[in-house]
């Protein structure tokens, strides 16, 4: 049996370079595997006619709206679940499963931070916090890979905390898109993401996550303190 991923991808053009545009918003800091059968569902092909002087307008209104300092949490609007309050529910779901052992597999050099940086990943977030939820972390992203599709191989986004001694521990995935529809993977759906027009999931592959594998934020976690 054929076991290659099973992936309806669009193929849109990249909208731009939203780290960078949320960058100078002040939203962020400038700084072969068989178990593949993953189905991958997303919006169907959009164009963006916003300019970026214009998405730049729209992430300065949203912080302020928000009252938020630029560095805060600002990723998401979302509750923070994923829409189970137990860790252990993906489990018992085959394709939530194999999307864990596929993410794994993926990632498991970029445990190691120098080596995401080396592969093209850089910092995009200062450590996010929601008081009462928890924390998501610093945030490191691809930026090419960043548009309105959406693959389990490829996740856009690496989230990482300091260990007690202050070196950088992957904890968890992102998922970026900027599909015209909610996009879903493993039967997950994504919610609002950091930046206009644009949806987000996470996945707490190597910190286990009191809120379910497929939460925002971890209540477990806090952003070091300055």
């Amino acid at each position: 049996m054929d076991d290659q991923p099973s992936e309806r991808i669009s193929h849109r053009r990249s909208p731009g370079n939203f780290a960078g545009i949320l960058a100078e918003a002040g939203y962020l800091s400038h700084a072969s595997h068989p178990e593949q059968n993953i189905l991958v569902s997303e919006g169907r092909r959009s164009t963006m006619n916003r300019t970026k002087k214009g998405l730049l307008a729209m992430a300065a209104a949203a912080a302020l709206a928000a009252g938020l300092a630029p560095g805060t949490a600002v990723a998401h609007d979302g509750s923070g679940h994923g829409g189970s309050g137990n860790s252990d529910d993906w489990r018992d779901n085959d394709d939530q499963r194999r999307l864990v052992r596929i993410l794994r597999h993926v990632t498991d050099d970029y445990r190691w931070l120098e080596n995401a940086e080396k592969d093209g990943y850089k910092r995009i977030t200062e450590c996010i916090e929601k008081p009462g939820v928890g924390a998501m972390g610093f945030h490191y992203a691809k930026e090419d890979l960043i548009d309105d599709k959406t693959q389990a191989r490829k996740p856009e986004v690496l989230v990482y905390m300091p260990n007690k001694y202050g070196r950088y521990k992957l904890v968890a995935v992102e998922f970026i898109s900027t599909a015209a529809e909610k996009p879903s993977i493993a039967g997950v759906e994504f919610e609002t993401g950091p930046f206009p027009d644009s949806w987000a999931r996470h996945a707490w592959v190597w910190r286990d996550n009191p809120d379910g594998m497929f939460a925002a934020y971890n209540p477990d976690l806090s952003c070091p303190k300055k």
